[in-house]
């Protein structure tokens, strides 16, 4: 084995999860949120594992990953077609809300990450790659969001205590004694 190779610096790059590329045209750093899952998140996992959102959120995070590879790659086509399968992805994550314990919050960050994968395709597009990073990079807290609210395993987190209702106004005084 080599000692100061490239390879040493970028290895222990992606296992922690996170991708950093200079390639003189673009500087590329994404912090893919895959350590912040708590179970493995590749999509080719068993589909019998986690919630029935379990399999399409791994592919929404695989996806984001491949688009930042494509990046760092400066394949403007591929990164193209990689974006617009991620916009996919999104799209396929959000229609399993119902089956989530909180359907309007689970499509209402599945829209905020739809938010960031349409705009890094329309950077991507426009072969804009500071765009393209930017939009990566706000998706990453989407992300993350989505999996501590929506674990792919074990139970969702304790919801937050309902308030309790209001008491009841006391009706007007009606001039009359209370007690006969």
């Amino acid at each position: 084995m080599r000692y100061g190779s490239k390879l040493d610096i970028v290895l222990p790059a992606l296992v922690a999860g996170c991708v950093s590329v200079d390639t003189g045209r673009t500087r590329v750093d994404v912090g893919v949120p895959r350590a912040l899952y708590a179970v493995d998140v590749r999509a080719d996992a068993p589909a019998t594992e986690g919630p029935p959102y379990a399999r399409a959120l791994r592919r929404a995070g695989d996806y984001q990953a491949r688009v930042a590879e494509k990046l760092a790659e400066g394949d403007w086509e591929d990164l193209v077609k990689r974006s617009g399968e991620w916009v996919q992805r999104v799209r396929e994550l959000s229609s399993y809300a119902e089956s989530s314990h909180d359907s309007l919050l689970f499509r209402r960050y599945c829209d905020e990450l739809l938010r960031h994968a349409e705009n890094a395709r329309h950077a991507a597009l426009a072969r804009d790659g500071e765009g393209c990073r930017r939009a990566l990079n706000a998706a990453d807290p989407v992300l993350a969001k989505i999996t501590r609210t929506f674990p792919l395993s074990g139970s969702p987190p304790a919801a937050a205590a309902s308030p309790s209702p209001a008491p009841e106004p006391a009706a007007a005084p009606t001039g009359r004694p209370l007690v006969p």
